[in-house]
């Protein structure tokens, strides 16, 4: 079966409407909504922070940018601090 649309129907928002999505909690931030099977980076990126400049928790542990998101998952999002 092929779908024809219209170029002005929007294909991003056609092609973001057919993929599943998970809301992940972001304390301060409240729940974001991401693409299933997205990682640590996706919502540091999405929150606009530079990848660089934080350290994310989930209950306390540190996690890695490349660890996979799970639903309703709760993240703590630190900046980092530095100074001699």
């Amino acid at each position: 079966m092929i779908l024809q649309v219209p170029i002005s129907c929007g294909f991003k928002y056609l092609l973001s409407s057919l993929e599943n999505t998970m809301k992940v909690n972001i304390e301060g931030e409240g729940k974001i909504e991401v693409p299933e099977g997205s990682q640590v980076s996706t919502v540091i990126e999405k929150l606009d922070h530079h990848i660089d400049s934080v350290i994310v928790l989930c209950d306390g542990e540190p996690i890695t940018l490349d660890d996979e998101l799970e639903e309703n998952m709760t993240l703590k999002i630190l900046p980092v601090v530095s100074g001699g």
